[in-house]
């Protein structure tokens, strides 16, 4: 709970000391969902890291991790319970003086 406080406080304050980028420098991508067997992430989003990128990260963290965040890349992820073995997920890291976030949802 800690985590999830911190990181909103973070993003906040992060959300009002950068300006919106355009979508090519930075902005919010789609990038699409990977479910096996019933299970997986979906409606994932990159804010200044590509697809692929994210990707690799969901991936991980889903199918590799099994939701438990275990700082893969540099990458922190928090995670909030939204419905019936539904989560929310949120992934961030600072890079090359950028700050990238991924946002996704996933169930088992």
């Amino acid at each position: 709970m800690r985590k999830l406080i911190l990181l909103a406080v973070i993003g906040a304050a992060l959300a009002i000391a950068a300006p919106p980028a355009a979508h090519g420098a930075g902005g919010v991508e789609k990038c699409g969902k990977h479910i096996v067997n019933g299970g997986g992430w979906w409606k994932l989003k990159a804010e200044g890291a590509s697809c692929r990128t994210a990707r690799k990260v969901a991936d991980h963290f889903v199918f590799e991790a099994g939701g438990i965040d275990d700082h893969f890349q540099d990458w922190v992820c928090v995670k909030a319970r939204t419905g019936d073995e539904v989560w929310q997920v949120q992934c961030s890291r600072r890079k090359d003086e950028r700050n990238q976030v991924l946002r996704f949802l996933y169930g088992a």
